[in-house]
C-alpha cells in the first residue's frame, strides 16, 4: 500500500469491511517485514467465503459496496469492495481465492485509491466554461484567481491527483499439514501530479505555473517457507524476496507571463534564481530519475514451550545504489498466564530501511552512495483479553536511530567550497 490513509487523514485507504485482522508493530516486528525502521501496520483481508453476502452504505459524505461469494462449488471465493467520497477520494479492493487442489491455494489481489485536490477551479466553473480540465480533472486554468475577477476564488491555488494501484498473485502449498511455502509476485505504481497557478497579488498576473509529476514503480517477487521441526512445538520460518524500485520526479507545463508591471516579478529571472541556487529545482526542471535493488533473506524460529513463546532470528537486506548491507537479529519472547488471560510480552530487533526520497538519492539532487538507515528497538508489555470481544495490549518501546539521512544546508550552489 504505497500510502495508508486519504488527504488529510480522513480515512483509511483500505474499507474496513475488507479488514479481517491488524496488528500494529510499533516496538521491534517479525523477520518477514522489512525496509522500516519506524513501525509496520499488518493488515490481513479475508480468507474464506462460506455464503453470499452484500451490503451498501449511502450518506450525506460518501458510499461504498461490499460483495462477497463462494466460488466454483466452495473450491473458491470472490471479495470486492469499493467506496467513494463525493469531495476528493476513491479506493478499492478485490481479491480472488482458488483452491482447485488440496494443498494448492491460488490468490490474485488488486488495490487501489485515488485523491483529488482540487482548489484552482470549482465544479460549477469547469462545468459552465464546458471544460472537462485536462488530464488532472480541472487542476488550474482560468481566471478564478484574479482577485480583480468578479469569478474571483479565494481558495489556494493548488491542485494535488494522487493515487496508487497495486496488483498481486500468491501461490501456496501445503504438505502434510507440517510444510507451507508461499511465492508472491506483485507490482505497484504510484503518482502524483501536484500543480501550482501562483499569480500576482496585485495585478492578477500569472508569475509563474507549473506541475511536478511524481511516479514510483515498484515490484516485488517473495518466496517463504514455513516448516514444523517439532509437531506443536518448534516452527522454522525461511525466506528471500527480491525488490526492484524506479522514481521519477520531474517539472512540466511551465506557463510564464511576461509583465511590463514592475510589481510583478519576472518569471525568467525567477526559474534563473531557482536553478543556480536549488540542486532539488534544478534537477526537477530537467527531470529526475533512479533505480535500485533492495534484496533481503530472513529465517526465524518460533518455539512453543509450556507457557512460553520464543522467536529469535535474524534478517539481512542488500541496497544496490551504495551496496550496503544490513544484518539485523531480532527475537520476542512471550510468556502466558491462562487464568488471567494475560500475555506478558518482550522483544528486541535492529531493522533497516533504504532513504525514502529521490530526491536524497539521486545522483543530481542528492548522493546515491547514501547507506540504509538503521534503528534499533526495545519493547516491552502486556495483552489482556476482557471477555470474547475485547483485547486490550500496552506497550512500551524505545527506538534509537541511526545513519538516519539530512540535508546539507551547506551544498546550494553546485560545485561551491565545502567550508563546513
Amino acid at each position: 500500500i504505497q500510502y495508508p490513509f486519504h488527504l488529510g487523514d480522513q480515512s483509511s485507504v483500505i474499507n474496513n469491511d475488507y479488514i479481517r485482522t491488524v496488528d500494529v508493530y510499533t516496538g521491534t516486528y517479525p523477520v518477514r517485514f522489512g525496509n522500516s525502521t519506524g513501525g509496520v501496520i499488518s493488515i490481513e483481508g479475508p480468507r474464506q467465503v462460506k455464503k453470499s453476502s452484500s451490503h451498501i452504505n449511502v450518506s450525506l459524505f460518501k458510499s461504498d459496496v461490499y460483495h462477497e461469494t463462494p466460488l466454483f462449488g466452495g473450491m473458491g471465493y470472490l471479495v470486492g469492495t469499493a467506496r467513494q467520497s463525493y469531495a476528493n477520494y476513491q479506493d478499492g479492493q478485490f481479491k480472488l481465492g482458488f483452491t482447485p487442489w488440496r494443498g494448492h491455494e491460488f490468490t490474485f489481489i488488486y488495490f487501489g485509491a485515488r485523491d483529488i485536490l482540487d482548489y484552482a477551479r470549482s465544479v460549477a466553473e469547469i462545468a459552465a466554461d464546458g471544460d472537462d480540465g485536462g488530464p488532472l480533472g480541472g487542476f488550474g486554468g482560468g481566471n478564478t484567481n484574479d482577485p480583480l475577477s468578479a469569478d474571483s476564488d479565494t481558495r489556494p491555488p493548488v491542485g494535488l491527483d494522487r493515487g496508487f494501484h497495486t496488483q498481486g498473485f500468491s501461490y501456496a502449498f501445503s504438505y502434510g499439514g507440517f510444510m507451507r511455502n508461499t511465492l508472491l509476485l506483485q507490482t505497484s505504481r504510484f503518482t502524483e501530479d501536484f500543480e501550482l497557478d501562483f499569480r500576482s497579488p496585485l495585478t492578477g498576473e500569472t508569475v509563474f505555473g507549473y506541475e511536478v509529476l511524481d511516479s514510483r514503480r515498484e515490484f516485488q517477487i517473495r518466496d517463504e517457507l514455513n516448516y514444523e521441526v517439532i509437531k506443536k512445538h518448534m516452527v522454522l520460518n525461511l525466506g528471500v524476496e527480491h525488490n526492484d524500485f524506479r522514481w521519477e520526479l520531474g517539472l512540466r507545463n511551465f506557463s510564464p507571463s511576461s509583465s511590463v508591471n514592475p510589481n510583478t516579478p519576472d518569471f525568467v529571472d525567477v526559474v534563473t534564481e531557482l536553478v543556480e541556487t536549488n540542486p532539488t529545482f534544478r534537477a526537477l526542471l530537467d527531470g529526475d530519475s533512479t533505480t535500485f535493488v533492495q534484496d533481503a533473506a530472513f529465517a526465524e524460529l518460533e518455539i512453543d514451550w509450556w507457557r512460553f513463546r520464543f522467536t529469535p532470528g535474524v534478517r539481512g537486506e542488500w541496497f544496490s545504489l551504495s551496496n550496503s548491507t544490513g544484518v539485523g537479529p531480532r527475537g520476542g519472547v512471550e510468556f502466558n498466564i491462562p487464568e488471567a488471560d494475560t500475555v506478558l510480552l518482550a522483544g528486541a530487533g535492529r531493522h533497516f530501511n533504504v532513504p525514502t526520497g529521490l530526491n536524497q538519492v539521486s545522483e543530481e539532487a542528492g548522493n546515491p552512495f547514501l547507506e540504509m538507515e538503521e534503528s534499533d528497538h526495545l519493547a516491552g508489555g502486556f495483552e489482556q483479553k476482557l471477555g470474547k470481544l475485547w483485547l486490550i495490549k500496552l506497550e512500551l518501546f524505545r527506538n534509537f536511530f541511526t545513519n538516519v539521512v539530512v540535508e546539507d544546508p551547506y551544498k546550494v550552489i553546485a560545485l561551491s567550497p565545502r567550508t563546513n
